[in-house]
Formats: C-alpha cells, sequence, structure tokens
C-alpha cells in the first residue's frame, strides 16, 4: 500500500522554507509556494507544516519560537 503524500519527506523544490526553534531546537518547519492562479498574482499556498507537540513533562518553555529560514537552504534570517 502507498503512504499518504502528507506522510513524505519531500518538499517541492521551488518552496520556500521556514523553521522555528525554542532555545536553539527545532521546533516547527513550514515550507510554502507559489499557486499559479488565471486572475490573481502572488498567490501563495502552504506545502507543508510540521510543529512537534507540547512535551507536558518538559514543563513550560520561557519565551516565543522565533523564525527564521531553514539552516539546510543556506541563508540566515
Amino acid at each position: 500500500m502507498k503512504s499518504a503524500h502528507y506522510l513524505s519527506t519531500q518538499v517541492h523544490a521551488s518552496s520556500k522554507k521556514f523553521a522555528g526553534f525554542i532555545d536553539g531546537e527545532p521546533v516547527a518547519f513550514l515550507a510554502y509556494r507559489h499557486f499559479q492562479h488565471p486572475h490573481t498574482r502572488n498567490l501563495k499556498m502552504e506545502h507543508r507544516l510540521v510543529v512537534l507537540p507540547i512535551r507536558p513533562a518538559a514543563g513550560r518553555r520561557s519565551g516565543a519560537p522565533s523564525a527564521g529560514r531553514c539552516p539546510a537552504r543556506g541563508r540566515s534570517r
């Protein structure tokens, strides 16, 4: 049986990738790409969103997550 597409680790080559970090630890990943539309320009479509669940035993973390370009792309925030 073929696995569901949303369980794949493949991300569209032209997508923009972002990662969210808390205390230097990656906790979220987002990829979006251009959505072609015959009448509207500059539409974007979310391609992949992954957020790790909160671990109750870890307690409450201080500070908000910071968003930045995915380090794998070689670009900084």
